[in-house]
């Protein structure tokens, strides 16, 4: 076998060895309650009792225009969240609302049969059309971009490429050169080889077979947030796919099925998927300086909202930055919600969003509408026809006859 491969794998089977248990990108792992002694409902009573509490604090501090007082009482929905998930005996409850490590991007497959499955066909449905339509740029090397439209200073743009596994390879032997993406790019190809051959790492024909195949090439699409003037990195994603789909107008983009032939039964369960589609959320310093905008910025405008329309749209910006963000260890989604909805009670108004979808009678998760679109143009419409705000009656109108 050529022995210049063979280098590299090796290089890449050291370094995986040399890595602690908890590597770069870590799983979101599930589920979220194990506590039998617990009824169904408890997560979201406990919840909702904790939305009452803190939305009455934030009125409060509102009432005395101290904005600075009502989002440092937000902040210890954090707090709350983690409780929570301690009763529930929650995997790794202890990480719910704290501050993700600078040492590790949080990674979410969006796999097949599991609640992600209706936001997977969704963005590969999208992510299809589009590149039937810059298949010329993607086969010859180059990145396309979608921009939005600016919505309080805000836009987003959406990058994509096709990335050669073999160019990844030739980058670690200049690990001092590499810019973000690249470093991006390696460590993923790290990761994915590390979660697949961890139990097998002393076989490198294994490695090599899953690397040096010419008709396999990843996508490498990402997105990024110009707030304030400043361009900052957000969400990433990786898909696997066959070159010779893209080659014949994605008849069947979104579907594929990847054969690696590799002797791992639980590596062709994995592998052999319609997508081997994986987020890795922002590194935690850009998600940090979303956040400060996020407090400084957006929370305030929900705060000052006059309108029911300016409220929704200014719930549909906090949403998409809190998700592009996703600040913490476990419970990102669930604190960004939480917080909406006590901002809504604050104002006196009942938050809802959408209708049950199919997974289990589930109902539409805000962040991930925002974090499988492609860009802001395409997640406002959707969150704004999904957000119902309720008014609330006030104190004395509550439970008068008829």
């Amino acid at each position: 076998s050529n022995p210049d491969l063979q280098r590299l794998t090796g290089e890449i089977l050291s370094t995986i060895a040399s890595r602690p248990s908890s590597p770069r990108f870590i799983f979101n792992p599930s589920p979220y309650q194990s506590n039998p002694s617990l009824s169904p409902t408890f997560f979201e009573e406990s919840c909702e009792q904790s939305i009452q509490r803190t939305a009455k604090k934030v009125k409060e501090a509102l009432g005395s225009n101290k904005t600075y007082l009502a989002i440092s009482v937000l902040h210890r929905l954090e707090k709350e969240r983690r409780d929570i998930a301690l009763e529930q005996g929650s995997i790794d409850a202890n990480r719910f609302g704290v501050e993700r490590s600078v040492m590790d991007d949080l990674t979410t497959p969006l796999l097949p049969n599991t609640a992600y499955e209706e936001y997977e066909k969704k963005f590969l449905n999208t992510l299809s059309q589009l590149c039937k339509t810059h298949k010329t740029d993607l086969l010859n090397g180059r990145q396309f971009e979608i921009s939005s439209k600016k919505m309080q200073g805000i836009s987003s743009n959406f990058l994509c490429k096709i990335v050669d596994t073999q160019k990844i390879l030739s980058c670690l032997s200049e690990q001092e050169s590499l810019h973000y993406d690249q470093q991006a790019e390696v460590d993923f190809l790290l990761f994915i080889s590390n979660h697949f051959f961890k139990k097998k790492l002393e076989k490198l024909e294994d490695l090599e077979t899953f690397l040096n195949q010419p008709d396999i090439v990843f996508m490498h699409a990402k997105t990024q947030g110009d707030i304030t003037k400043q361009q900052i990195p957000l969400s990433q994603y990786f898909f696997f796919f066959h070159k010779s789909e893209l080659e014949k107008d994605l008849p069947e983009f979104a579907k594929t099925e990847l054969e690696w032939n590799l002797p791992f039964e639980e590596s062709q369960k994995f592998l052999k998927t319609p997508s081997l589609l994986t987020l890795v959320h922002p590194n935690p310093y850009y998600a940090g300086s979303v956040m400060s905008y996020i407090d400084g910025h957006q929370l305030p405008l929900c705060f000052n909202s006059t309108s029911e329309s300016a409220l929704k749209e200014n719930l549909g910006l906090f949403f998409y930055l809190y998700a592009q963000a996703t600040p913490y260890e476990r419970g990102s989604a669930s604190i960004g919600e939480m917080k909406a909805k006590t901002v809504c009670e604050a104002k006196n108004y009942k938050m809802e969003y959408g209708e049950a979808i199919s997974f289990e009678n589930e109902r539409p998760l805000p962040d991930l509408d925002a974090l499988t679109s492609t860009s802001l143009d395409e997640y406002m419409p959707d969150f704004l026809s999904k957000c119902v705000l309720t008014p609330l009656l006030p104190p004395s109108e509550k439970n008068l006859p008829l």
